[in-house]
């Protein structure tokens, strides 16, 4: 009986700990994870964007689409499979609070899971892309809706960790 009170008092004891998690803002999150080992991080702010789309040399259709961008943030791990690697999937889900973001897709595999999340204002969008080995954060006046602007945010992503 004893035993089983220890192990009730213990597994409300570690829900409640769970419960405290996900306080922290996408930005604390990605400070944490940015220090963790076999890490990656890249991240690009709106002024940065802001000079991109007033190069003379780049097309139109691209400057106006980093004139929408008002940031991103990624990080990637890197040796997946040393044990000294984090599962960033799990430490960021469990450390950010993403109130207000409507969860768009989620697959998952044995080795893999990824979720895309989307959330709405009146000031902009925020998109957020959390897998396994990569996270991507994205803010902005764009919509995603059109597939050649998610071309564009998949292409500068990918040219950031040279993938």
């Amino acid at each position: 009986m004893k035993t089983k009170l220890i192990v009730l008092v213990l597994l409300i004891i570690s829900a409640t700990g769970f419960a405290q998690n996900g306080e922290q803002t996408i930005d604390s999150t990605f400070e944490l994870l940015k220090a963790q080992k076999n890490i990656s991080y890249f991240d690009v702010t709106g002024e940065m964007f802001k000079m991109l789309s007033e190069t003379k040399e780049t097309e139109a259709e691209f400057k106006d689409y980093m004139r929408k961008l008002t940031g991103m943030k990624m990080v990637r791990t890197y040796n997946r499979h040393d044990n000294g690697t984090p599962d960033i999937y799990k430490l960021f889900m469990q450390n950010t609070n993403l109130k207000g973001f409507s969860r768009l897709m989620t697959s998952e595999t044995s080795t893999r899971k990824i979720s895309f999340y989307q959330k709405k204002s009146k000031a902009g969008n925020e998109y957020l892309l959390v897998q396994s080995s990569a996270i991507i954060y994205i803010t902005g006046t764009i919509d995603l809706k059109s597939i050649s602007e998610f071309e564009q945010v998949m292409n500068i992503a990918g040219s950031a960790f040279d993938m």
